[in-house]
């Protein structure tokens, strides 16, 4: 019988243990999914590095509600609460619909799904990819070459998912020549 103690005792703290590190690898998952998005949004500005516009601010919003959706230890009370975890949702892709709004994002998808939809503009795709590659070869100037400075080297080594998100994203929009639109903001006078 003390041996069937000591196997349940075992069992248990081997169940909180693994219970606290699931959380906390879910956790690192959704600081890093907000990272890689704050990043990709960064990519739809005029400049990058600016903090300082509507796109960047509901970009660190959302991010912040991404971070809270998988944060799943708010969502334990001695049992799974589902509806927390659905309420979370609907509050994240609020936030992440709006940031894609001001962010000029909306379009991005469906230009890129043009793209891939026809052999002519694939074949486009892949000579301006061929051209930013000579283009830039000597002075790594083009954005292929700016992307794979944000994607490798001590981005990739220290795991900076921003400069990352940021990177993939102006590789993906260069490839299909897109540019996100100026968003304009209704400002009412008074």
């Amino acid at each position: 019988m003390k041996s069937f103690y000591t196997t349940l005792a075992l069992t248990a703290a081997t169940a909180t243990i693994a219970e606290a590190n699931i959380s906390q690898t879910f956790k690192n998952f959704g600081l890093h999914a907000a990272r890689f998005n704050e990043g990709m949004m960064r990519s739809m500005n005029d400049d990058p590095a600016a903090d300082f516009s509507d796109c960047i601010s509901q970009a660190q919003k959302a991010g912040s509600e991404i971070e809270q959706l998988f944060n799943v230890g708010k969502y334990f009370d001695g049992k799974f609460n589902f509806g927390d975890f659905l309420n979370q949702g609907q509050v994240t892709s609020i936030q992440v619909i709006s940031e894609f709004e001001k962010c000029g994002y909306n379009e991005f998808p469906i230009q890129f799904d043009g793209v891939m939809s026809h052999i002519p503009e694939v074949s486009a795709m892949g000579a301006n990819l061929i051209t930013q590659l000579l283009t830039g070869y000597k002075n790594d100037d083009t954005a292929v070459f700016k992307a794979w400075e944000y994607v490798s080297g001590e981005n990739w080594e220290e795991k900076n998912w921003k400069n990352i998100g940021l990177g993939i994203q102006l590789f993906m929009s260069q490839l299909v020549k897109f540019e996100a639109p100026d968003v304009k903001l209704n400002v009412v006078t008074i």
